[in-house]
């Protein structure tokens, strides 16, 4: 399902040239329809809109399956996904555990700020409370870093948590929200720097220990993607000056300033 187009993102400027490891990512625009580039291990659009599950967009990863009581729904772009009271699904793979950077990000539409939006059991967490938490297992220790500001309620928001390995001593975990920079910690005392490595599947929408004590989260999700570096992300902002790009189904401009209509920019 596509959508009428009346507002969108532009290309951000200024690119911050990262200076201490390859997996530390010059700073990007947020994308609006995520897409796969070298970086990505996996990438969930959630535009089926039937069936029980959404293709992974990076050959080799595993779908994402929808419980029964986690329906389709409208998205942003074309169809999302809603999670309460159930949640999505992702086998375990390789590309959802890379030990020395990952990103986990995705768009979502939040009703009620309490549980776990993404949780990898005893690898890492998205915690909704008052503020977004993140947390990493770093050699073997939860790493967890709160952010500062309260969680967008109501409308669609793009979300990241990062983990970039510093050195083998120091590794810095950072939260985005609408690639707007909401905190960012560095753990010192480290003795390898990396991640951990469990092979439990992925859950949205809950954890896989308690799940229907409290963690559930009542939001829809539109996409959702894993890096094996640390982006960054340049905060989003309007565009001025509409364009047709390849996601747009219609913008309509309003320049004519005569006549009982107004011509749609794109064709037919």
């Amino acid at each position: 399902m596509r959508k009428l187009r009346f507002n969108c993102l532009c290309l951000c400027s200024l690119a911050i040239v990262a200076t201490v490891l390859a997996t530390q990512a010059a700073a990007e625009a947020v994308q609006w329809s995520m897409t796969v580039d070298s970086n990505t291990t996996g990438l969930w659009l959630f535009k089926e809109g039937t069936g029980t599950s959404s293709a992974c967009s990076v050959t080799g990863m595993p779908d994402a399956v929808l419980t029964a009581t986690a329906p389709w729904v409208p998205g942003r772009n074309y169809y999302g996904v809603a999670c309460y009271p159930g949640y999505v699904n992702i086998a375990d793979n390789t590309g959802e555990r890379p030990s020395a950077a990952i990103t986990l990000e995705g768009w979502f539409k939040i009703e009620r700020s309490s549980g776990d939006l993404i949780c990898k059991n005893t690898d890492y967490l998205m915690r909704l409370g008052t503020v977004i938490t993140a947390e990493f297992q770093v050699d073997g220790t939860m790493r967890s870093v709160d952010g500062a500001s309260a969680v967008p309620l109501g409308r669609w928001v793009h979300l990241a948590m990062t983990y970039h390995k510093d050195s083998s001593t120091t590794g810095t975990v950072k939260l985005y929200i609408d690639g707007v920079l909401d905190a960012s910690q560095q753990f010192t005392g480290l003795s390898t720097g990396n991640l951990n490595q469990a092979t439990y599947a992925m859950r949205l929408g809950q954890n896989d220990w308690s799940p229907q004590g409290g963690s559930e989260v009542d939001c829809k999700i539109d996409a959702f993607r894993i890096s094996n570096i640390a982006r960054t992300f340049d905060p989003l902002k309007p565009q001025t000056t509409m364009a047709v790009d390849s996601t747009t189904a219609g913008l309509w401009k309003f320049t004519e300033g005569t006549g009982t209509s107004s011509a749609c920019a794109v064709t037919g």
